[in-house]
């Protein structure tokens, strides 16, 4: 795993985030593939592509459009993947070059190869990989538009580099050894953030089996989730709720960032 320096006072993991160019133009109706080890930059791109730039976004895990929608589809032309394992891109791949589909596979794997009219863009791979493309997911997009939301999310990342206090700030905050539930805007973060912890990560819905509950949200979507917390109180769980008031597409990438935080300083 990527080592942070062992002394909070040189703590520096914004100095490994990275900006990556991403050479797509991006249309205004994607096919969005990805597997459940890429859910954090595909549905960084999904959300981006339709809150800033309007796109229609059809996103599809790989199983469900190989077994099911690929042998039905017609001829896509912007197509584009996430995958980090070989095999599962063996099998998308072959699945898109039979239909002559178009459009990339984003991935952190060198080994995985173009086939047909499907370009791979491989970025290096090292443990915040997933965590690089998605940031340079949202900057790319952002780049694409002119408004105020955007130019905040880009003055945001040019500033990154000032992140490491207010991520360790943040980071205590919330009880990693407690079960966490997130609620939908932290969704994308759900799969990393279990590896990380090496534990079940939740959704909101979802029924927690332990008593005390870390509860992470956004101010964005705090509303329905405190009716799910009154209910988990009202049956005698030990409910914190953490509010991490950010941008909702940078919140899932933020959440990842600590968790990596938290597990460096703790010596795993």
């Amino acid at each position: 795993m990527f080592l942070l320096p062992s002394s909070k006072d040189s703590l520096s993991l914004s100095k490994h985030l990275k900006f990556y160019d991403i050479p797509i133009d991006f249309s205004d109706s994607v096919s969005l593939l990805y597997d459940e080890d890429t859910e954090l930059e595909a549905f960084t791109l999904e959300r981006s592509l339709i809150a800033l730039k309007g796109s229609f976004v059809k996103t599809t895990s790989i199983y469900e459009f190989s077994l099911l929608e690929n042998p039905y589809s017609v001829n896509l032309k912007d197509v584009v993947v996430f995958v980090n394992d070989e095999n599962k891109s063996r099998i998308i791949l072959d699945n898109l070059w039979a239909l002559e589909n178009q459009g990339y596979l984003i991935t952190c794997n060198s080994k995985i190869k173009s086939k047909g009219l499907i370009k791979v863009i491989y970025f290096p791979s090292d443990e915040l990989c997933d965590i690089n493309i998605s940031l340079s997911i949202i900057k790319k997009i952002s780049s694409l538009v002119n408004n105020e939301r955007s130019k905040d999310l880009i003055k945001e990342l040019e500033n990154i580099n000032n992140l490491d206090q207010w991520l360790i700030s943040k980071m205590q905050e919330i009880d990693f050894n407690s079960e966490i539930l997130l609620s939908p805007v932290y969704y994308p973060a759900i799969t990393l953030m279990s590896k990380i912890l090496n534990k079940n990560v939740k959704k909101f819905y979802e029924m927690p089996s332990g008593n005390v509950i870390s509860f992470i949200t956004t101010g964005a979507d705090a509303v329905i989730v405190r009716k799910k917390e009154f209910e988990l109180r009202s049956s005698g769980k030990n409910v914190k709720e953490v509010l991490l008031d950010i941008d909702p597409l940078l919140a899932p990438i933020y959440l990842v960032l600590m968790t990596y935080l938290f597990k460096q300083l703790k010596g795993g």
